[in-house]
């Protein structure tokens, strides 16, 4: 299972990515959790919704690698860094 969170400087609120990868069907599946403005963003609050979410099957995203051998780190960081990027900045 794989975490990323994110909390940008321009008055956006935090958002937490959670993402699993399945081997077999070689699909990355993510679950979101994002902080209401009317909260304080919190790592752990964030990070315990998406596992739940992820979890309970309730995926924001299915991505699919066919090509991929080994799914790693730095493929989720740089995933999640472009799902993000086109949730703020539309």
């Amino acid at each position: 299972m794989y975490i990323y969170h994110f909390r940008p400087t321009l008055g956006y609120q935090g958002i937490t990515l959670v993402g699993t990868f399945d081997s077999l069907t070689k699909e990355l599946k993510i679950s979101i959790a994002r902080c209401n403005k009317k909260d304080q963003f919190c790592k752990k609050t964030g990070r315990e919704l998406a596992i739940q979410r992820c979890n309970n099957g309730d995926y924001f995203m299915k991505i699919s690698y066919p090509q991929m051998v080994k799914f790693d780190t730095r493929t989720f960081v740089n995933t999640a860094q472009f799902i993000l990027c086109s949730l703020i900045y539309k």
